[in-house]
């Protein structure tokens, strides 16, 4: 994941590509969901994919890496929760 950030790396340019397609997935469920008036239309598309797309690599590396004991499910219903904005304790 860090080869991302890093220049002149072997891996760069295919990291790149994957991040690029990854990304664009989810800018494209983001602007349907703003056109059918799911996501508000004040959100930046561009950023907040790239911001979804970074909290759930992150979430699977440290998962794997330290939480390995933890279900799949379990991960996604976290994941969940704080995509439905559902962490502040306050409904």
């Amino acid at each position: 994941m860090a080869e991302l950030w890093r220049t002149n790396r072997a891996w760069q340019s295919t990291l790149m590509v994957v991040r690029q397609q990854a990304v664009a997935v989810v800018e494209g469920v983001l602007r349907e969901g703003v056109a059918g008036g799911e996501f508000s239309d004040e959100i930046d598309v561009p950023l907040t994919a790239s911001a979804l797309v970074g909290m759930v690599l992150v979430a699977a590396l440290d998962w794997k890496s330290f939480q390995a004991e933890r279900s799949l499910d379990d991960v996604h219903a976290a994941l969940s929760r704080l995509l439905q904005g559902r962490v502040s304790g306050c409904r």
